[in-house]
């Protein structure tokens, strides 16, 4: 059975520059996952503590050191076990952020990740730093009419 916390806090919105991109910021001190499945791609950061993250088939540890994805439709569940905290930035992308965003790169295909989670302490950095900036509306990519 999930725990469940009243010191739990979340804070969940949709971005005014991506059409179908979302963003949660969640600081859980008792909170776990069930089996579920997104239709978005899932970009998510561990700022503090950490949850064992169920994706697929295979079970890892998510902490500061790791940014974890997920493929639309993926099976994934989340469990923060002995875990005091998990403080967590996440992004979730539909297809519309997708197609949106690949346009502004110049890429005509959506990726599909091979694997759920990247040991890149330098991926972790620029993608705290664009969660931050989405958080404080001051992100570079211009208005769309879309």
């Amino acid at each position: 059975m999930a725990r469940r916390d009243t010191k739990n806090r979340t804070k969940y919105w949709c971005s005014n520059h991506v059409p179908g991109m979302s963003l949660l910021l969640a600081d859980f001190t008792a909170h776990d996952y069930a089996p579920h499945r997104h239709d978005a791609y899932v970009i998510a950061l561990t700022e503090s503590g950490g949850a064992d993250v169920t994706s697929g088939r295979v079970t890892e540890a998510v902490s500061p050191a790791v940014l974890f994805v997920s493929n639309p439709g993926e099976n994934q569940s989340a469990r923060m076990g002995t875990s005091k905290q998990w403080l967590y930035r996440s992004v979730y992308l539909t297809r519309p952020a997708t197609t949106f965003i690949a346009g502004r790169l110049g890429i005509g295909g959506i990726p599909r990740f091979a694997k759920s989670m990247f040991r890149d302490t330098d991926l972790v950095g620029r993608f705290a730093r664009l969660h931050r900036a989405f958080e404080t509306e001051a992100d570079a990519l211009p208005r769309t009419n879309a």
